[in-house]
């Protein structure tokens, strides 16, 4: 009769090794017997001690033990009939409901074979279209220029320049520290320590995702993702790589902008608009989200409506969810913008390592062109004609500006470079700022691979910035 009971039944026990006798309790409850009292819908109950009414109490589900004692309480036996009654719902639909895991797991099944596809066929275009970026510029090099350099001569001029590759290799290091040092200040700023090797993993993988996607628009959702699964809370993941992409939008286009006006270049038309489009374009969303950041109901509308349409065309499943997520994201975001306001050093940080990364970068050109004996060249205006390939292809919306990078190296260094050296200088000068990236990327995925998915703690405990005093003393309003 009470074998297929769901009762939830709750005893006294011997909290302090003692045993606790039943007291009065609310009207609600129906008494059994001297020790036990039933509540309707709730199951039979023991009544703990007035001052540990509400403190745990050790469940049991010896069911036949508590009825022994009064089996003709018509309160309990409503209860046991609609637990039986339940059980047979579910044995009587468990076929129905097999049926539907059986659809959905092969519909599972069937997206991941898809994803996987996906993936294959995304990877073999990304390989074949930098095969044939590539494969362009030595061809406009060897149809062009009758004197290209082979290989063995290359080699010989390198050697006896080495210091110089060297140099650019070192340049390409001290851009992702510094970059790994913007992260660890804002990570440390927010509560979380000192974790320099975690920021240092988020770069790294940051802009190996960034060059495998279009516009380079791959890096900051995984750096969303890694941050999480290192136990740094949501809102926080979000809202740290579009502060970081934030400050260093405006100082890097402050300074591009004056050298660009201070050493004017001649380089292509179509080069020089594509180059100030990206200054003005690039700033455009931290823009809105600075002028409206005190606006928060209206931020957090913009908010839903997005949602709105995004469940609208089947992207989102959960509205109600989706919509309390994206809004506490927000609503995260925004105060951090503020909070960052009281703290101006943050901000200086993060600007300043991101200005010495950028000139890091933009000075390997510089150095790859002395490495190929090139001395009449001029720092500040080799480094004015990198930033000008660098902005005019970051508007491009093939993975890390493919095909197009090096094409516009090209058009912008010909002039610069010593006959047959120009396709080198392209080839080298990928290999520093794209395709070192890409290796790294793959590096750190083998070892995080062989370490577990799932074991990525680098941050031992949840911290919520939100809840530091500094915010409770009126830069945010966040709800505990």
């Amino acid at each position: 009769m009470f074998e297929n009971d769901n009762f939830n039944v709750h005893h006294d026990g011997d909290l302090d090794g003692e045993s606790s006798k039943c007291s009065s309790v609310d009207n609600s409850y129906k008494k059994i017997d001297s020790d036990c009292y039933v509540l309707p819908g709730k199951g039979v109950v023991n009544s703990l001690e007035k001052n540990e009414q509400s403190e745990a109490a050790r469940e049991i589900f010896d069911i036949k033990s508590v009825f022994q004692n009064d089996q003709t309480n018509p309160e309990i036996e409503n209860e046991i009939v609609l637990s039986n009654n339940d059980a047979s719902s579910v044995e009587t639909n468990s076929p129905e409901l097999e049926s539907k895991e059986q659809n959905q797991n092969s519909k599972n099944n069937k997206a991941s074979k898809n994803k996987k596809t996906r993936k294959i066929v995304s990877f073999v275009v990304f390989v074949i279209f930098n095969v044939l970026a590539i494969g362009l510029v030595l061809y406009m090099e060897r149809s062009n220029d009758s004197t290209f350099v082979p290989i063995n001569v290359l080699f010989q001029v390198l050697k006896a320049n080495i210091i110089f590759i060297i140099l650019a290799f070192l340049f390409y290091v001290i851009g992702n520290l510094s970059n790994a040092i913007s992260f660890f200040a804002l990570i440390k700023q927010c509560g979380y320590g000192n974790r320099f090797i975690l920021a240092l993993k988020v770069v790294l993988m940051g802009r190996y995702y960034d060059m495998i996607t279009p516009w380079n628009t791959g890096g900051q959702p995984f750096q969303v993702n890694y941050l999480a699964k290192a136990n740094i809370d949501f809102p926080t993941a979000v809202s740290l790589p579009i502060i970081k992409y934030t400050i260093r939008v405006f100082f890097i286009n402050i300074i591009t902008l004056i050298l660009f006006l201070v050493f004017p270049q001649d380089v292509p038309g179509v080069v020089r608009f594509a180059a100030f489009a990206g200054l003005f374009i690039t700033p455009l969303l931290p823009v809105f989200l600075i002028i409206f950041s005190k606006k928060v109901p209206f931020m957090l509308k913009i908010t839903s409506k997005c949602v709105q349409l995004l469940h609208k065309i089947k992207l989102i499943k959960d509205y109600e969810k989706a919509v309390a997520k994206a809004q506490d994201v927000m609503d995260s975001f925004l105060a951090a913008i503020k909070y960052l306001g009281q703290h101006k050093s943050i901000i200086f940080i993060v600007g300043v390592t991101s200005l010495i990364d950028y000139f890091a970068v933009g000075t390997i050109p510089y150095l790859i062109l002395r490495a190929f004996g090139e001395t009449n060249i001029d720092y500040w205006q080799c480094l004015t004609l990198g930033f000008f390939a660098s902005m005019s292809s970051g508007i491009i919306p093939t993975p890390g500006s493919s095909g197009v990078s090096e094409g516009i190296f090209y058009s912008v260094f010909v002039a610069s470079v010593s006959a047959g050296y120009i396709f080198w200088a392209v080839l080298i000068w990928r290999i520093m700022v794209f395709y070192l990236h890409i290796l790294m990327g793959i590096m750190l995925h083998v070892l995080d691979w062989i370490k577990g998915k799932t074991k990525i703690n680098l941050v031992k405990e949840r911290v919520s910035w939100f809840e530091k005093k500094t915010l409770k003393s009126g830069v945010s309003n966040r709800k505990k």
